[in-house]
């Protein structure tokens, strides 16, 4: 209970605080948290005035929400009509009769909102399994989005194997060390953070000054690496200590010309690779730290990761595709995808 009362206090004080820098009011599951655990009526006047903002941000999220779902029932009536006339056309193509099968199926699923979610949410699946356009894609999201945030809230509820408790803002990358025993976060709050897996107490802190989605450790355990998203765009190594509990840069390869998105070693530890927001992918030598390939795109890149063999390199980009290069350079095989592909896991058999 003291540690409930402790964790909703932090959170509506910190939340109150940086209101004016980020606009972020509390969310739905951190407003029950708070009801819950703490007397709003004893808190500060600007505590009280805090929560009661939120409270009225989501009720008017919600009437929006209500109505946004009107006008979709109401475009779905035009939809229907011409999903039906599409459908009714003896001489259409066969992918196109599969097209007119989708609207219709997306504007009944509109027409079975409110009247039965259930069916409503098949009709989506249907619609969207049938052809990923944008009319499939709004019944998906109508239908669905009660689940999404019912499953976001719930996250604040649901049973956890560790907490680990540190970073004073949200949390972008997460990864483990190779033995299991730690795992790093980088933040918002511009730290690095190595965190013992036993305990989820912190084994070594950095304040690094910028923001870095992604973190790397090395096969042996005490290089990490970490790009940079904002000015300078600097890729770091970092090396940690857990005999002396520090984390320190070890290297730095300034002047980047683009924001990191993505880092990455390779399995065996000889190569790491840097993700530029505009669409380039280095590779470089992990320990020269030398350039050994480019991988260029025009488009924007999303992610990208080694084979586990380390003969390949997979990304994803803005234009909906997947593409297969070698290390040393040289485009094996592109991947068109139905949309965009934020995440890659390659199986470790490749």
């Amino acid at each position: 209970e003291e540690l409930g009362q402790r964790e909703a206090r932090t959170t509506i004080e910190y939340k109150q605080k940086r209101f004016e820098e980020t606009r972020e009011y509390l969310s739905r599951g951190e407003l029950e948290l708070i009801g819950k655990s703490l007397h709003v009526g004893r808190l500060a006047a600007a505590l009280q005035a805090f929560y009661a903002q939120s409270m009225d941000y989501h009720k008017r999220r919600e009437r929006r929400q209500r109505w946004v779902t009107i006008g979709a029932v109401a475009a779905a009536a035009v939809f229907a009509l011409v999903a039906a006339f599409a459908y009714r056309q003896s001489n259409l193509a066969p992918q196109a009769r599969s097209d007119a099968e989708s609207r219709l199926l997306a504007s009944q699923a509109f027409q079975f909102l409110s009247a039965d979610p259930s069916l409503a949410k098949r009709l989506a699946d249907s619609a969207y399994l049938g052809k990923p356009d944008f009319y499939a894609l709004s019944a998906l999201y109508s239908t669905h989005y009660r689940d999404v945030y019912a499953y976001r809230d719930s996250l604040y509820t649901t049973p956890y194997y560790l907490r680990a408790e540190g970073h004073a803002n949200k949390v972008f990358g997460v990864c483990f060390s190779p033995d299991g025993r730690h795992f790093a976060t980088t933040s918002d709050d511009s730290t690095v953070i190595v965190w013992r897996t036993a305990t989820g107490k912190p084994a070594a802190r950095l304040k690094v000054n910028n923001i870095s989605q992604h973190i790397s450790f090395h096969p042996d355990g005490q290089r990490l690496l970490i790009g940079m998203l904002w000015p300078p765009f600097d890729v770091r190594v970092l090396r940690f200590s857990e005999t002396a509990g520090t984390l320190d840069t070890v290297h730095t390869l300034p002047d980047q010309p683009n924001a990191i998105r993505g880092v990455e070693y390779s399995s065996d530890g000889h190569l790491f690779l840097t993700v530029a927001f505009d669409g380039a992918v280095t590779i470089r030598d992990a320990n020269t730290y030398g350039e050994t390939a480019l991988l260029p795109s025009s488009e924007r890149i999303f992610t990208a990761r080694f084979s586990p063999d380390n003969r390949f390199v997979l990304a994803s980009y803005a234009d909906s595709t997947v593409c297969v290069w070698q290390v040393q350079g040289g485009l094996v095989k592109r991947l068109r995808c139905n949309s965009w592909v934020q995440s890659l896991a390659i199986t470790a058999d490749n």
